[in-house]
């Protein structure tokens, strides 16, 4: 996944590889990209770290300066959203010195999937934007499998 974005009249690009749990952040200097920070997700007990899927969607806020993002694995295929601020990253690197930012349940988690569905894979996170309001919406593409019943249709999206 790609993410651009601007802050305090900087341009930064976010690139996911969420197999391993990682972020990418790269800074544009000069016209080049020139490698920030990588964020580490800290992988949850019981959870098989390439099924977690950390940066699957990836999202940055204008108005917070944060930077959310979703993986649809954790806390055991649940889901869950994170968010980290462009001021910690920055501090991270410039204040710091490091290059990697270690993503943690007590500091950076946003959102659980609040959703009680137990059956099939719900997916919670696998699209993320920025409403016009500031709200995060979350799509939620597989909400319901397994329970269709009468119901053709799965799918959900979630406002926070």
């Amino acid at each position: 996944v790609l993410k651009s974005w601007t802050c305090n009249d900087i341009n930064y690009l976010a690139i996911s590889q969420h197999l391993f749990n990682k972020v990418f952040i790269y800074k544009e200097k000069d016209g080049f990209l020139d490698f920030y920070l990588s964020l580490q997700l800290n992988v949850q007990m019981g959870s098989v770290p390439f099924s977690v899927g950390f940066g699957t969607a990836i999202e940055y806020d204008l108005q917070s300066k944060a930077v959310y993002i979703s993986s649809p694995g954790s806390f055991e295929g649940k889901g869950a959203i994170w968010k980290v601020t462009m001021k910690e990253i920055v501090q991270t690197v410039e204040f710091w010195k490091l290059d990697t930012l270690s993503v943690s349940t007590l500091k950076h988690l946003y959102l659980i999937n609040p959703q009680n569905n137990d059956k099939g894979v719900s997916n919670f996170g696998k699209t993320l934007i920025i409403g016009p309001n500031g709200r995060l919406i979350i799509g939620i593409p597989q909400y319901g499998y397994g329970k269709l019943k009468g119901d053709q249709l799965t799918g959900a999206v979630l406002l926070s």
